[in-house]
C-alpha cells in the first residue's frame, strides 16, 4: 500500500503505543492468512480496533443470539464500510459488504439490470461473450441482495478490486482497495487488459441508516470497529477466487461421482466430464448436495482479525464472557450459519431433495405451489400434492375457523421460511413443530390469529385453576381454556401469510384432526401425535438445529428455558 497513506501512520503510532505499555500484541497487530488451511502462512498486513467509523473501516460482527435467531448471514461477518456520511448530511447512512461469504451462484443465475457497453453490444452481435454469465458471486449483503424480495428493488452489484492501475477507473475505500462497475470490469476482461480473476462481484450490500450504524456499535453487542490494510482484509484477491473454483470444481466432481454410482447416466456421466475439465457451471446441472465446507464459511477470516485485536479488546471481553456462560453456543451459532450457508448460497440445482437449500429457486418452488392452491380453492382441480407433504396432511380449498395445523421441523430454523415477505415479522422458531389451532376462517385479506397448542408452561393460574402455556407472542386480554389449565397469547399472521407458508410446506393442516384430539395427548407428544415425524438422518440432523434454535428463541423472547417437555 501507499506508504503516505495515513491509516498506515496511525497504525505504526498505535503498534509503538502498544509496544511502549509493554500491553504486547493486540492494537496494531500483523495479521497471518491462513485461507481453508491450504494457503501458506504468510504476513498479511495489520489491524487495529477503532472507536472511528469512516470510509474503509471494518465492521466485525460479535457473535450473540440475535445473529443465531434471525440475520445469520452477520455471524462472525467481515464487513468493509464501502460508503459513510455524516448524520447532517440528508442522504446520510453508511454501506457495507460482507468480505468473507462467498457464494456456488454465477451471474447467470440472476437477472441483473446490467447496462451492456458498446463492446459487449459488439460480441453479442457477431455472436460472441464476454463470459460475464460464469462470473462467480460473493454474498454482499441482505439489501437489494440474492434473496431479498424484488420489491426491495433489483439486486445490485458492486466490483471490489485491488489492482493500482484500474485506479482512475475506480472509487478508493483504502490504499490498495478499489469499487467499480460490473460492466466497466467485463470490458477490461474483454479487452484483455484483466482476468476475471482480478475482480470480486458481490450481489447486495449491508445498509444503516443515519446514525444507526453509531448507535448499533455503542451499544456494545454486535459490532467491533476495525482499521486494517488491504493485505489484511482481501489479501491477493486472483488467488481468493482460484481457491474457491478449485473448491466448487471438486465438490461437483464428488457430487457427480456419487450420482453416477447411485444410478447411472449419461447425464450425470456428462456432469463429471465437465467438472473433470473444469467446467464448474457446467458441472452444476447435476443432483447433489454442496457443503459450507465446499463454498467457504468465511471464519477463517473473521478468525483471523479478531486474534489480532487481542485479549484487552472489548470484543475478546464480550465474547469470552458469553463462551464461559455457554461453551456449545458458539459452536451452535456455527452450525447455524453454515446451514445458512448451504441454504441460501447454493443454487438449487446442485442440493439434493433433502436439502432445503437455494433460496431463489425454492420461492420459484413455493409460486407454484401457492398457484395450485388458489387454483383449488377457486375449484379450478384437485392439485395432486406429490411427494413433499406429508400423507396425513392436505390442501384444502378453504382454511376454517379450528382447523389444527401442524410445523414442519426443518422450515423454522433460521426463523422462517424462505417465503417470509414481511420483514417486520420477528423470527418465528417458536413455530418449530409446533401444533396450532386456527381462531378464524382464513381469509387472504386479512390476518390469521392462531393459537399453539403445545408451547411451554409460562406459569400456574390462581385459585386452582391449572396451569398457563404459551400460545403466541400476541397478547390477548383473556384466556383460552384448555383441560388442566388455559393458554394465553396467539400467533398472528399477516395477511396471505398463512397460504404462503401451507404453499411452502412449512405449515400443514392435519386432516380431520379437531381439539380435543391434541388436548388428549401430552403436551411434548402433540406434534408426533397429529403426523409429525423425520422420515431421514439428513432431517433428523436439522431438526436437531432447529430444537435448538426453539430453545433459544424461548430464552431471549419469554425467559424460559425449555426441558424434558421437548
Amino acid at each position: 500500500s501507499n506508504p503516505t497513506d495515513w491509516r498506515d501512520f496511525r497504525a505504526s503510532l498505535v503498534a509503538r503505543e502498544r509496544q511502549e505499555s509493554g500491553s504486547g500484541g493486540g492494537a496494531a497487530t500483523a495479521v497471518t492468512s491462513e485461507t481453508q488451511g491450504e494457503r501458506e502462512s504468510e504476513a498479511a498486513g495489520w489491524a487495529h480496533a477503532t472507536p472511528l467509523i469512516e470510509r474503509g473501516s471494518v465492521i466485525l460482527s460479535t457473535p450473540n443470539s440475535h445473529f443465531i435467531l434471525d440475520q445469520q448471514y452477520f455471524h462472525k461477518a467481515v464487513i468493509l464500510i464501502v460508503k459513510h456520511d455524516e448524520v447532517e448530511v440528508g442522504s446520510g447512512g453508511d454501506v457495507g459488504l460482507i468480505l468473507n461469504r462467498p457464494t456456488a451462484y454465477r451471474l447467470k443465475d440472476f437477472e441483473l439490470p446490467i447496462t451492456e457497453t458498446w463492446l459487449e453490444k459488439a460480441l453479442r452481435f457477431v455472436g460472441l461473450s464476454t463470459g460475464a454469465d460464469s462470473w462467480p458471486i460473493w454474498f454482499g449483503g441482505d439489501c437489494q441482495g440474492l434473496n431479498s424480495p424484488r420489491d426491495e428493488g433489483e439486486p445490485v452489484c458492486i466490483v471490489l478490486h485491488t489492482c493500482e492501475r484500474f485506479a482512475f477507473l475506480s472509487q478508493q475505500v483504502i490504499s490498495g482497495v478499489f469499487t467499480m462497475g460490473l460492466s466497466q470490469a467485463q470490458s477490461l476482461v474483454t479487452l484483455g487488459q484483466a482476468s476475471r480473476e482480478d475482480f470480486l462481484v458481490f450481489v447486495g450490500y449491508c445498509g444503516w441508516g443515519p446514525g444507526q450504524l453509531q448507535r448499533e456499535v455503542d451499544r456494545g453487542d454486535a459490532w467491533t470497529v476495525v482499521a486494517a490494510d488491504q493485505a489484511a482484509l482481501l489479501g491477493d484477491i486472483p488467488t481468493r477466487q482460484r481457491e474457491l473454483s478449485e473448491r466448487l470444481l471438486a465438490a461437483f466432481a464428488r457430487e457427480a461421482a456419487v450420482a453416477r454410482a447411485q444410478a447411472p447416466s449419461q447425464a450425470q456421466t456428462a456432469a463429471a466430464a465437465a467438472a473433470a475439465e473444469g467446467g464448474a457451471a457446467e458441472a452444476r446441472t447435476q443432483v447433489g448436495r454442496l457443503w459450507a465446507s465446499d463454498i467457504g464459511d468465511g471464519f477463517q477470516e473473521w478468525e483471523v482479525l479478531r486474534a489480532a485485536l487481542g485479549p484487552e479488546a472489548a470484543f475478546e471481553a464480550i465474547a469470552s464472557r458469553r463462551v464461559a456462560a455457554d461453551p456449545e453456543e458458539f459452536e451452535h451459532a456455527d452450525a447455524v450459519c453454515r446451514y445458512w450457508v448451504e441454504r441460501c448460497l447454493v443454487p438449487r440445482s446442485t442440493t439434493s431433495d433433502q436439502t432445503p437449500g437455494g433460496l431463489l429457486a425454492e420461492r420459484r418452488l413455493h409460486l407454484a405451489r401457492l398457484q395450485r392452491l388458489l387454483q383449488e380453492r377457486a375449484g379450478g382441480g384437485s392439485g395432486s400434492r406429490g411427494e413433499e407433504k406429508r400423507p396425513s396432511a392436505a390442501l384444502p380449498r378453504a382454511v376454517t375457523k379450528g382447523a389444527v395445523l401442524r410445523a414442519s421441523a426443518t422450515h423454522w430454523l433460521l426463523g422462517a421460511p424462505a417465503v417470509r415477505k414481511d420483514r417486520a415479522l420477528k423470527p418465528m422458531q417458536h413455530l418449530h413443530k409446533a401444533v396450532a389451532l386456527v381462531l378464524e376462517d382464513v381469509r387472504v385479506d386479512r390476518p390469521t390469529p392462531l393459537v399453539l397448542l403445545n408451547g411451554p408452561r409460562v406459569g400456574t393460574l390462581s385459585g386452582n385453576f391449572g396451569e398457563c402455556f404459551f400460545g403466541g407472542s400476541r397478547p390477548t386480554e383473556s384466556l383460552m381454556l384448555v383441560p388442566g389449565g388455559g393458554i394465553w397469547g396467539q400467533v398472528m399472521l399477516p395477511a396471505g401469510q398463512l397460504e404462503n407458508f401451507l404453499a411452502s410446506g412449512a405449515l400443514e393442516v392435519v386432516a380431520g384432526a379437531e381439539l380435543s384430539d391434541v388436548m388428549g395427548v401430552p403436551v411434548e407428544e402433540r406434534w408426533a401425535a397429529m403426523g409429525g415425524k423425520l422420515e431421514s438422518l439428513a432431517e433428523a440432523a436439522t431438526a436437531s438445529l432447529g430444537d435448538k434454535q426453539r430453545r433459544t428463541w424461548y430464552s431471549r423472547f419469554l425467559g424460559v428455558e425449555l426441558d424434558s417437555w421437548e
